[in-house]
């Protein structure tokens, strides 16, 4: 995306290690060159039983959409009727389209809108590296208004509050009442304002009318002026799902051969291109929709997704990831890397594979290979066509073997058994 540079590179990261019985992740994320840091991630061990969940979130036109998408969409995954099915690809679809409808809610885009007045936006980058449970905690207004929002029919959205302590509800309504004032006002309007009747009241109640409606027209700007790529891995009992829509990518270290499983999505590939003219809209030189964005699936971003004739699979923009999946073999498969664009466009994905590869064995910890790793994409200078001075975040997820002997295997005899054995599937949306 474009945007503009600071007169030096913020260097400073943010990173933090985690580890269980099965996987040792380190993850970093620095803001680099640009004015603001619009990244965002997930990095949840726990996620479910025999379940963790993985994320990037690449912001654009700024954070909101990303630091929203790291509170609320890893729930929608598990409170899908097809996550619970055990149908993770749909569940992931389901997911991604459903927080983008949410954001053009006026309760959304309100709550959102008072929370970047309020500085709170900082403080959510922090979050997205907390347990889900305490982030559901401080923002139960936002999630039942997610759940309100039908994508397929589902609206179970908010079942998952049943079980929640005494305390943790207490914390919940004390937190809420930002977001719930909102509805409060609009309700007042409407149901009680036959009590007065005089002219007075009435005049205040206009005025009061034509505030909110203000509010709502400023505040829908941020769910159409703003957007966010995003990449999620979820691997439970033994399997990789990677959903992706946008240009962040998720790759696995198989014997020391990067495997990608996710593709970018820019407008100038053939079955982006064909959808965007479809829809009325043009891909210029430089691979920007109608001059804009140079990504074709986003979530946010509705000022590319208002025509109403077209379904949400048919916009400019679309919120539709592709989704793949891998059996992990823990004897096979060493690491998976995931990242925004602002890695991608300095690495390929075997060159991150061997930069990881050749640190992961000596490192006491494995943030510690992410923030070389940023180091070595940073640019020295803004001079240039941009490449190394975006904002970056990076996961890298180690899966933890007991015999470890991928690493004699020669790469020419992995691409050859990848060939018989056909371990990755492509589901969803096809390629």
């Amino acid at each position: 995306m474009g945007g503009s540079y600071l007169s030096s590179p913020v260097t400073k990261k943010i990173s933090h290690d985690t580890s269980n019985e099965l996987l040792v992740v380190g993850v970093c994320s620095m803001q680099g060159w640009r004015e603001t840091q619009e990244d965002s991630h997930n990095c949840e061990l726990d996620f479910d039983t025999n379940t963790a969940l993985f994320a990037v979130y690449d912001g654009h036109g700024g954070s909101e959409v990303a630091e929203y998408c790291s509170a609320y969409l890893p729930q929608c995954i598990k409170d899908a009727n097809h996550y619970r099915n055990g149908n993770v690809v749909d569940a992931l679809t389901h997911a991604f389209l459903r927080v983008d409808k949410s954001l053009i809610s006026p309760d959304v885009l309100r709550a959102m809108k008072r929370e970047m007045e309020e500085g709170e936006l900082d403080s959510l980058r922090v979050e997205a590296a907390m347990p889900l449970d305490q982030v559901l905690d401080k923002y139960r207004g936002i999630k039942d208004v997610i759940g309100n929002v039908n994508v397929h029919r589902d609206t179970s959205f908010a079942s998952q509050f049943g079980d929640l302590s005494i305390q943790k509800r207490k914390q919940q309504d004390m937190m809420n009442t930002t977001f719930l004032h909102a509805d409060e006002e609009e309700t007042d309007d409407e149901y009680d304002s036959g009590a007065g009747s005089s002219s007075s009241s009435e005049e205040s109640e206009n005025d009061e009318e034509k505030e909110n409606e203000s509010e709502r027209d400023e505040a829908k700007l941020i769910g159409f002026r703003s957007g966010c790529t995003a990449v999620v891995a979820v691997i439970r009992d033994g399997e990789l799902f990677v959903a992706n829509a946008g240009d962040s990518r998720c790759v696995v270290c198989q014997c020391g051969t990067a495997i990608d499983m996710s593709r970018e999505h820019k407008p100038e590939d053939d079955v982006e291109r064909k959808r965007i003219e479809n829809a009325g809209g043009k891909v210029s030189a430089e691979g920007r929709v109608n001059n804009g964005l140079n990504v074709s699936r986003a979530i946010g971003d509705h000022s590319y997704k208002r025509d109403e004739k077209l379904d949400a699979s048919e916009q400019l923009i679309i919120a539709v990831p592709d989704v793949r999946s891998l059996k992990i073999d823990s004897c096979r498969e060493e690491f998976m890397v995931i990242a925004c664009d602002g890695v991608w466009n300095c690495m390929s994905s075997q060159s991150v594979v061997d930069f990881v590869r050749k640190r992961i064995a000596d490192r006491g910890k494995v943030s510690t290979i992410c923030e070389e790793l940023l180091d070595a994409c940073l640019s020295p200078s803004k001079s240039g066509n941009g490449t190394g001075c975006d904002n970056m975040t990076c996961i890298v997820v180690k899966f933890k073997r007991s015999v470890v002997k991928a690493g004699k295997r020669s790469r020419e005899e992995v691409q050859v058994e990848n060939e018989d054995r056909k371990r990755v599937r492509i589901a969803g949306i096809c390629d």
